[in-house]
């Protein structure tokens, strides 16, 4: 009987120190069709052809990111391709993403020729299992300005870049 009181008790102390996952609230999305010098982690970087999109989230990523690793996938939500995206930076419950309009390694992926909504997931990593958690992947569907943007871009030959500004 003892027995089974101290695991009722572990239990009870694992659950209770489980991480919430985190809930997307909201987000939007800025095609970068000329280089833009962004903020990323500790470094500066000028980009262009990329998504900027901006998370909501209902947990303080910034605050989490102090003791958990905070992650995020993009996908497109029909294809399911993952693109090579990552955060850029973190400020509260928000989160700034890049993500690629096309993906180098996946010729056919290449969001101006082929339009569809996108899905974010947002995670929260930890050597713990019991402190990691993600959100449900978000649909985000890209308005006509930035389909429109992405474009015109991809018909002016426009490359996707990314490199460190000294």
């Amino acid at each position: 009987m003892r027995i089974l009181s101290v695991v009722v008790v572990a239990i009870a102390c694992l659950v209770s120190s489980c991480q919430k996952a985190p809930h997307i609230l909201g987000a939007s999305a800025k095609f970068l069709s000329h280089p833009v010098e962004i903020i990323d982690g500790s470094d500066t970087a000028r980009v262009s052809g990329q998504l900027l999109l901006e998370v909501e989230s209902d947990v303080d990523l910034e605050a989490t990111a102090l003791s958990s690793h905070v992650w995020a996938t993009v996908s497109g939500c029909t294809s399911g391709t993952r693109t090579l995206g990552g955060i850029t930076s973190l400020d509260g419950s928000k989160a700034t993403l890049l993500v690629p309009y096309m993906d180098l390694r996946e010729p056919t992926y290449d969001l101006s020729r082929s339009p569809e909504p996108i899905c974010i997931v947002i995670g929260i990593g930890s050597m713990n299992p019991f402190r990691s958690a993600q959100s449900q992947a978000y649909r985000l569907k890209l308005d006509d300005g930035v389909l429109s943007a992405m474009r015109q871009f991809a018909e002016a030959g426009g490359k996707v870049t990314y490199s460190r500004v000294p």
